[in-house]
């Protein structure tokens, strides 16, 4: 998700989805890749007297709760998924070559979340209800450690770390904003989104389940701008 640098995530209501930072900002793929998985067409969610409603749609339209998405197979048993994207903004179909950096939709509010922001994963298979999270590597980046910044030319990041791009410009972000991600499982969602309010940053568990988990659910990460996968071996230490 997009945070400004006072750690806010939304301004203004923040039952109004276009007021999260997070909400319309670009979403491009990390590595090159051909789509084998895409939807564009699964109703956002909305608020209402302070809780989530979710669209009343058909039983196979989001049977597990992905909302808009992309799953892009790298080759070598490497996918990256990413989901709860807005209806209509997806630019990829299924069988669609990707190259790294290319634009393939915008943040949004669809599937099971309480929020507007992206679930990023590299996994070792194309369906999240089987595949196991793979360590994710980003290149050239900042990570910002309160009033200071460390930069970072090839690793991993990590929940609650705040970043910023050295190559890619931050014009699309709001002013004032930085990024930051959490770490979530596929199979525990609604565990790792859930909040007693939605005013405070998502809280996850690590290694609080006997699988391995290195998804992303962000508050965003590089992975919305081109960065280098990882080499492939799971840490089996999970999350």
């Amino acid at each position: 998700m997009v945070t400004r640098a006072d750690s806010e995530l939304y301004h203004g209501d923040r039952f109004t989805k276009e007021n999260w930072f997070s909400y319309g900002v670009s979403v491009y793929a990390t590595a090159a890749g051909t789509v084998v998985d895409a939807a564009n067409n699964v109703p956002e969610n909305s608020y209402k007297d302070g809780q989530v409603v979710y669209p009343e749609t058909p039983a196979d339209l989001d049977p597990i709760g992905l909302g808009n998405h992309v799953v892009v197979d790298h080759g070598n048993g490497e996918f990256s998924i990413f989901v709860h994207m807005k209806p209509g903004s997806v630019q990829v179909e299924k069988g669609d070559l990707v190259k790294q950096g290319q634009l393939i939709g915008q943040i949004g509010f669809s599937g099971d979340t309480l929020l507007p922001h992206l679930h990023y994963m590299l996994m070792d298979d194309a369906d999240v209800r089987t595949g196991q999270g793979l360590p994710s590597y980003f290149d050239d980046f900042k990570r910002i450690l309160g009033s200071k910044a460390v930069e970072v030319k090839h690793g991993q990041i990590d929940s609650g770390d705040i970043v910023e791009s050295l190559t890619w410009p931050d014009s699309r972000l709001p002013e004032g904003c930085h990024e930051t991600l959490s770490i979530c499982c596929p199979r525990c969602t609604a565990d790792c989104e859930r909040a007693d309010s939605l005013d405070r940053p998502i809280q996850t568990r690590r290694r609080a389940h006997p699988h391995q988990c290195q998804g992303l659910d962000r508050r965003s990460s590089s992975s919305q701008r081109p960065g280098r996968r990882g080499a492939g071996r799971a840490d089996r230490g999970g999350r």
